[in-house]
């Protein structure tokens, strides 16, 4: 994992599905969603590396928001939601590596927050910057980490 850092994002119109699963079933429950999403809108232009927004994470189970951005509005068919989220500031890291490595990349993340001291309003989310289609090296995958964060005014 890279260096953390407190960034700005921006605004961001996306394409969202949301499901509840095991953690076991993270991965398959996350590609059928981007699946399910690429299919509601055929032929959209997407507008930034796909993510998944961690909505609920239980002991034993978690509730995720895939969603892939998107500049234009489109009525997208089904389950799939259009979204629209707001600008804010997060601590976000870089991870370099297989998927499997992921749930080590949030615990030092988790704790970049608490030795930090900063405050988590709740939104967290990866952004999976590398395609695994174009890239066969998982040593080369980058997913982003990033936890929304307050930042108190002085």
């Amino acid at each position: 994992m890279l260096l953390n850092q407190l960034v700005d994002y921006p605004p961001v119109t996306v394409l969202s599905l949301q499901a509840t699963c095991k953690h076991a079933d993270l991965g398959p429950t996350i590609g059928a969603s981007f699946g399910q999403i690429g299919r509601s809108a055929e032929g959209i232009q997407q507008a930034g590396a796909p993510r998944v927004y961690y909505v609920e994470w239980l002991p034993d189970s978690c509730t995720i928001q895939a969603a892939i951005p998107v500049e234009t509005s489109v009525d997208p068919a089904g389950d799939v939601t259009l979204t629209h989220l707001p600008a804010g500031t997060a601590l976000m890291a870089s991870y370099f590596g297989p998927y499997s490595g992921l749930a080590d990349a949030w615990t030092q993340m988790w704790k970049a927050i608490e030795d930090q001291g900063l405050k988590a309003t709740g939104v967290c989310w990866d952004e999976y910057v590398t395609d695994p289609g174009e890239e066969p090296d998982e040593s080369k995958w980058q997913t982003d980490l990033f936890v929304a964060v307050d930042i108190p005014k002085l």
